[in-house]
């Protein structure tokens, strides 16, 4: 049985308006989802209620929530500093429900680059994040990692665009440098990283990318077992073979990767 309450959440500047879904018996996880800054808790296609329902099934409890500017919630400040800190007051929220549990971040669309902007403010507030589990993350200023060549393959170096992360003179957009760096931030949390690509075909090529060409995606993604593909689904998951798949995918990620070696 699925119990659905309101939540008053204090952030930055504005109380958060937020829905909890709760369940009867709970996994060892409880799930966060972040929204896009600006957009209500639902999340397009109302995919953040459909997916919560989904996983409340199967005993994993979540939280869903309206950032400053959307849904329900008053504006408030900066959009980008209290978005973190919004962030980071509702998973507090949610870790507060269920002490126990490890926390795992879902991001969709165009809330893939927020949330990974905000591993740092997460990681200072000593969440226990246990998991990023990325849906079609829009990506449209990340471009492919150039290739390593015959001789960087054979010394098992990284990519020249990997290796330019920390080079402030690079080009790399900031969205590149938070994008790829993503093994690293969470190796250093112990957290893991999920992706499932459907409907962005950018994802899917740009994920396909970087398990080619990085060692560091590789081990995150567990040489592509922690890569989703979901061929033919539209935005919205209305095919019911892609939604079952989705649903599926994800049960199984955040269900199972604590109980296996990282």
């Amino acid at each position: 049985m699925t119990f659905e309450q309101p939540r008053l959440i204090g952030g930055v500047t504005a109380s958060l308006i937020g829905v909890a879904t709760a369940v009867v018996r709970t996994s060892d996880v409880a799930a966060l989802f972040a929204p896009m800054p600006g957009q209500p808790r639902t999340g397009a296609h109302r995919l953040h209620v459909r997916l919560a329902r989904e996983l409340a099934a199967v005993g994993v409890p979540s939280l869903r929530f309206d950032p400053a500017d959307g849904g329900d919630t008053a504006p408030g400040a900066e959009q980008a500093a209290r978005y973190e800190g919004d962030l980071v007051a509702a998973a507090e929220d949610l870790r507060a429900q269920h002490l126990d549990a490890g926390l795992v971040f879902i991001a969709i669309g165009d809330a893939a680059l927020p949330l990974a902007r905000s591993l740092r403010a997460i990681g200072a507030a000593s969440l226990p994040c246990s998991a990023l589990c990325f849906v079609d993350p829009r990506l449209p200023t990340v471009r492919t990692v150039e290739p390593r060549g015959t001789w960087r393959r054979v010394l098992r170096r990284r990519s020249p665009t990997i290796d330019a992360i920390d080079d402030p003179a690079s080009p790399l957009h900031d969205d590149e440098r938070t994008w790829f760096a993503l093994p690293r931030a969470l190796r250093a949390m112990n957290a893991t990283l999920h992706v499932a690509a459907g409907h962005d075909l950018h994802a899917r090529e740009l994920t396909r990318n970087l398990l080619g060409e990085d060692r560091d995606w590789q081990r995150a993604l567990r040489d592509g077992e922690a890569f989703g593909r979901i061929d033919g689904a539209d935005a919205s998951y209305s095919q019911p073979q892609h939604w079952r798949a989705l649903v599926e995918w994800l049960v199984q990620q955040i269900t199972h990767h604590r109980h296996r070696g990282r």
